[in-house]
């Protein structure tokens, strides 16, 4: 027998193969002349007496070749997966996975492959399916996956057989566009996601990815249909005046979450026979503004309605995103920031299961939190980032900095003070979160004594610009950049070389170029010779501060770190010194 499914996917199915020795006492035996052999002795083997041994084969050239082995060299034993099977009923294969829906999502992530995944994610798009409308998405949206994919996700727990007629009808209606079954063939049985899974897939495929794969599946259904089949799709009005024909059958039904996007909705059966038309929404009504808090618990608001923001682990991901002011953080960076140097090994997992949550969370605005590469961003579709406390803050505090009058620039100092609302980023965990909250909580103090405008004219403000640009560079920062940043201010030296450098911040010579590089593409230094590196311009007048951000004993361990590495240059320096007089 020939199994196309790759090897890791047969256990629970019917043929659970294992590898077996076999022997034929003869060429081209047929199956029941088989004999399962003792891997020690090389003897029958007893357990397998009375057992029917079917060889089971992947479509790979090493598995015919043991294949062909075994039929042309009687009595030489070839190692080949074997279903022993007998008369009486197989035990039942093992139940599919249960659990919530972001309990299956993660078994399947982690049992299946990643090209099976995706395709989970395109048939989001549709309801129902059947298992060639499966076939057709993936053949329309990805060229590279094949059937064998289609086949993990029938087995892989996030379907179930549905009996929903209207639905039903309609996907058995592509069937017969695609070709009617022959007679007594039965129809395709019809699935749908389970519960809750439907939404989690959905979240990672936005608005225009959802319409292309609706559009792919059209162009894929051309040459059966005469035509490309119109897309928005056109959706039942009792009040319209257009008319299909009554011949004319739906072929799929788009899941409700494309139908929301795009200003529509699915409404249930009406009362009495038959489903009721779909219906045109209204024009929607602009909602109100989403905005969010960090100088205090990190919260959401739409209008006057909080939003459930979920665990203290999904809050500390928002509050990541949203620092970042729109820019994308990667994975590998979040990770970091939630979990510092010892994550655990599921971080990836559920961090990507956090992003799902928070998009459900934010409703209407869950499409803010985009997949941007490897990580992810909050933004708006023209890159801007959400309404944000601390932004108000910042340009609070701008236009204080600027206004002449006294009184004015007080009442704008403490406009900006009164949006605090306790200890930033209270209650969240992760070193990122702890370097914000210490960030904010310093600003905070600075703005109670500083001075706007500055007592006399000329004077400098008590707070410089380079702090401004010091609070927005931590921003864009790693947590190790940020250290490594404090670091280099210890030594009252103008630059260091990069051997040194890597001396002081005790990491290795390849690490300790790289942070230098990232803190000089992000302008936190220049390079004031090759191979030597000092602070920015703006940057230099904070030296003293950035200095008195670390402990004491850490300001010590640096400068005896540099010691250590200059000691030991010196020494290199002199055995490698031609002898006197030479």
């Amino acid at each position: 027998m020939i199994n196309p499914l790759p090897r890791r996917l047969w256990r629970g199915t019917a043929l659970d193969a294992r590898p077996q020795l076999l022997s034929a006492p003869g060429e081209f035996d047929p199956p029941g002349r088989l004999v399962v052999c003792d891997p020690l002795s090389g003897e029958r083997d007893p357990e397998a007496a009375g057992l029917f041994a079917l060889p089971v084969l992947h479509p790979t050239a090493s598995a015919l070749e043991q294949w062909v082995g075994l039929l042309t060299r009687p009595g030489v034993p070839h190692l080949i997966d074997t279903a022993l099977l007998s008369g009486t009923p197989q035990p039942a294969p093992p139940s599919p996975p249960h659990g919530s829906a972001e309990e299956l999502l993660t078994h399947f992530r982690g049992a299946f492959s990643p090209e099976a995944y995706r395709l989970a994610v395109r048939l989001s798009a549709i309801r129902p399916l059947t298992t060639p409308l499966m076939q057709l998405v993936r053949a329309a949206t990805m060229r590279d996956a094949s059937p064998t994919h289609v086949a993990e996700i029938l087995l892989g727990g996030l379907l179930e057989r549905t009996d929903r007629t209207a639905e039903a009808t309609a996907v058995r209606a592509l069937d017969r566009a695609l070709g009617a079954p022959a007679p007594g063939r039965p129809v395709q049985p019809v699935y749908d996601f389970r519960p809750g899974v439907r939404e989690l897939l959905f979240s990672g495929l936005g608005t225009e990815q959802a319409v292309e794969v609706v559009e792919a599946v059209g162009r894929s259904l051309e040459p059966y249909m005469g035509r490309l089949p119109d897309f928005p799709v056109l959706m039942g009005d009792d009040e319209g005046e257009l008319r299909l024909d009554a011949s004319a059958r739906a072929f799929a039904v788009l899941a409700s979450p494309v139908l929301e996007r795009m200003g529509g909705a699915v409404p249930g059966p009406r009362a009495g026979s038959g489903p009721e038309p779909r219906r045109a929404l209204p024009p929607a009504v602009p909602s109100a503004e989403l905005r969010f808090t960090v100088l205090g618990p990190v919260r959401a608001r739409r209008g006057e309605t909080p939003l459930a923001l979920g665990s203290p682990q999904q809050r500390a991901l928002l509050a990541a995103l949203l620092l970042r002011r729109g820019h994308r953080a990667t994975a590998s960076e979040l990770v970091a920031g939630l979990w510092g140097d010892e994550p655990p090994p599921a971080a990836l997992a559920a961090l990507r299961t956090y992003a799902a949550r928070l998009r459900r969370a934010l409703g209407e605005d869950g499409e803010l939190l985009v997949g941007a590469g490897d990580g992810y961003a909050l933004c708006g579709p023209d890159g801007s980032p959400p309404a944000l406390d601390l932004d108000e803050a910042e340009r609070l505090i701008a236009r204080a900095r600027a206004a002449r009058d006294p009184a004015e620039a007080r009442r704008l100092r403490d406009a900006a003070l009164e949006l605090w609302d306790g200890e930033p980023l209270a209650g969240l965990p992760g070193p990122y979160a702890a370097a914000q909250r210490a960030r904010l909580a310093r600003w905070r103090s600075e703005l109670l004594v500083e001075e706007h405008p500055p007592a006399t004219a000329g004077a400098p403000s008590v707070v410089s610009p380079g702090r401004s640009a010091l609070r927005m560079l931590d921003d864009r920062l790693t947590p190790d950049a940020r250290r490594a940043l404090r670091l280099l201010a210890v030594p009252e030296a103008p630059d260091l070389s990069a051997g040194a450098a890597a001396a002081l911040l005790d990491v290795p010579g390849e690490r300790g170029r790289a942070l230098l590089a990232g803190l000089l593409t992000a302008g936190a230094l220049t390079e004031t010779a090759p191979g030597r590196y000092g602070h920015a311009g703006q940057l230099r007048p904070l030296v003293r501060e950035l200095r008195s951000e670390l402990s004491e004993e850490e300001r010590t361990g640096a400068l005896s770190r540099l010691l250590t590495w200059y000691v030991a240059l010196g020494g290199r320096c002199t055995l490698s010194a031609p002898p006197a007089g030479g």
